[in-house]
């Protein structure tokens, strides 16, 4: 199979230091070994994030089909946003939902195929909302809203049990590009480990767009990649940070499904 070719000329940021516990797959796992708290990072060959162009063309995210898989383990909100903080600076990376089966049928050396048959829908702690259809007008907010303001007034309006949650807000890469629009992923930890059936199950019907509770579904989390000459249409200081609740964790009930009722 033909690997996709590099993308030129990205934009280069230095990482910052590695904080949390990471486990590079160039081995299979057994599942002795596995743990129950991961992210998984897929990193491609081509840049993942989307482009922005000086006549403001915003050229799309790249699918890639082979990815070398990172995992990151997470037990607190701080971890979760010290993996982000990385994330954002990989233009090359993105993270799925799904964990690595212990022999992927669907390899080449240490590159996988992003596909179930090499992913499984493993309960986890962590949750990404991706908040894409709002407007300033139906939140409420002035045009010249603050990015805190714009994520407590979109937390009002999650599932009941995201209400009130300590959370990592990280705008999307096309935040600011159209007037009075709202582009957001709001990242959660859990109380208990869900999977994304769990997930798409109680988000249905709600402002949360469900796509992302696919076990390969790729999480989109570097800053955009802006050409020569273009200024970001949202502040880098406002593209991630954390906001406190009065819960650390999105406190779910015990596993049955009438009580995944988001309402």
């Amino acid at each position: 199979m033909e690997l996709d070719n590099e993308q030129q000329n990205c934009r280069k940021k230095a990482a910052p230091p590695r904080t949390t516990r990471e486990r590079n797959t160039d081995r299979d796992s057994t599942a002795a070994n596995r743990e129950g708290n991961l992210v998984t990072e897929l990193i491609a060959k081509v840049a993942m994030a989307k482009t922005i162009k000086a006549d403001g063309t915003v050229l799309g995210e790249a699918k890639g089909y082979w990815f070398k898989v990172r995992e990151h383990n997470v037990e607190t909100i701080g971890e979760l946003y010290a993996v982000l903080e990385r994330l954002r600076h990989k233009p090359k990376s993105c993270v799925i939902r799904g964990v690595l089966k212990a022999d992927p049928p669907e390899r080449d050396g240490d590159w996988y195929v992003r596909r179930k048959v090499n992913f499984d829908d493993t309960p986890l702690p962590w949750a990404m909302l991706d908040i894409d259809d709002l407007t300033y007008k139906e939140l409420g907010l002035p045009t010249d809203a603050r990015a805190d303001d714009i994520v407590n007034a979109v937390r009002k309006r999650l599932p009941k049990a995201f209400r009130d949650v300590d959370c990592i807000a990280q705008f999307s890469a096309k935040m600011g590009m159209r007037a009075g629009a709202v582009k957001l992923h709001l990242w959660f930890m859990l109380g208990e480990s869900r999977t994304c059936h769990d997930l798409e199950y109680y988000c249905r019907n709600s402002i949360v767009d469900i796509s992302p509770f696919r076990v390969v579904q790729p999480h989109y989390t570097a800053d955009p990649i802006l050409a020569e000459g273009v200024e970001p249409y949202w502040p880098d200081h406002d593209r991630l940070f954390r906001l406190d609740g009065t819960h650390p964790t999105a406190p779910f009930r015990p596993h049955h499904r009438k009580q995944l009722r988001p309402n």
